[in-house]
């Protein structure tokens, strides 16, 4: 994927929209992508409606006259033949249970707080993704960050956002891991992209010397 006319419509505070970001400035597609932010507003009106798909939600990739919406679907795309070699991996299990576990997570923090099973679930996510997280790890080149990865490291962020005590919970070694994840040059490129809009959810903080944004 490296048309350089292709868009990407994206939300800061949306985290598949950070995890497209972050994959795509670590395969290099960023520089080749036309980077448009859309609002809350923006996308509460009906005039952005032509601008996405029918599910009339981010990220949204416009190239090669076709829109796709869905994170994963647009990673796909971005990595072609390799795709599915990827999702056979350590790192491509990770991310699908970082999305399954760790999202559901968020949701159910973001719509009624840390009921005790949520707290369970969190405690459950936390074992299943931790031993993955080690394992893509070990799996992957020292200076290469899997989306899986990216996955569990925006999940998390976005987790502990909504609700800050549920660090106590993560064990050192994760996150020893998370940091390593966080102080790739590619965080630092999303990063960057996110901090130049208006983002409420921190965009790093689980490493030493990461600060969050500055209007929380």
């Amino acid at each position: 994927m490296t048309n350089h006319s292709q868009k990407l419509y994206w939300t800061a505070d949306s985290p598949f929209s950070r995890i497209v970001l972050w994959a795509l400035a670590e395969s290099g597609h960023l520089q080749n992508t036309h980077l448009i932010h859309l609002g809350w507003d923006e996308l509460k009106s009906a005039s952005s409606a032509h601008l996405l798909t029918e599910e009339a939600t981010v990220p949204c990739l416009h190239a090669d006259g076709l829109k796709t919406a869905d994170s994963l679907r647009i990673l796909a795309l971005a990595d072609g033949d390799a795709f599915a070699r990827w999702l056979r991996s350590a790192d491509g299990a990770l991310y699908r249970c970082a999305e399954g576990q760790l999202g559901q997570v968020m949701y159910a923090l973001y719509n009624g707080g840390a009921s005790e099973k949520t707290l369970q679930l969190w405690y459950k996510a936390l074992i299943s993704t931790g031993s993955l997280l080690i394992k893509s790890l070990a799996e992957t080149q020292a200076q290469s960050i899997g989306k899986g990865q990216m996955a569990v490291h925006t999940f998390i962020s976005f987790c502990l956002f909504l609700r800050p005590e549920l660090r106590a919970a993560i064990s050192a070694e994760m996150k020893n891991a998370l940091s390593r994840i966080e102080k790739s040059d590619s965080f630092a490129r999303m990063r960057a992209c996110c901090e130049s809009q208006s983002c409420r959810v921190p965009c790093g903080g689980l490493s030493a010397g990461i600060s969050v944004c500055d209007d929380l």
